[in-house]
């Protein structure tokens, strides 16, 4: 996911200025209608790639701690001697 967010924003970057270039320089009026469509649709790839990445980290560190109280509480690394009141 990261790798899929990063690269979005590269092409972005790389896209820029020869997109630019036609508008100003070469004075093509019909990029003027594309370009907000195109930033708006990146904007959201952006936006989802960033929250699954953010769920798929969330969700592994919620598994790494499960699995190590697992083993700790589950081993008999707990004394498990009866408790007199």
């Amino acid at each position: 996911m990261l790798r899929v967010g990063g690269g979005i924003l590269r092409r972005l970057c790389l896209a820029r200025q020869p997109v630019l270039d036609e508008i100003f320089i070469n004075k093509n009026e019909s990029l003027l209608l594309i370009l907000p469509i195109a930033l708006f649709v990146v904007a959201v790839l952006k936006s989802v790639f960033s929250y699954g990445q953010n769920y798929l980290m969330s969700y592994v560190g919620n598994r790494v701690i499960t699995d190590i109280r697992q083993e700790l509480f589950g081993s008999s690394f707990v004394c498990q001697c009866p408790i007199m009141m």
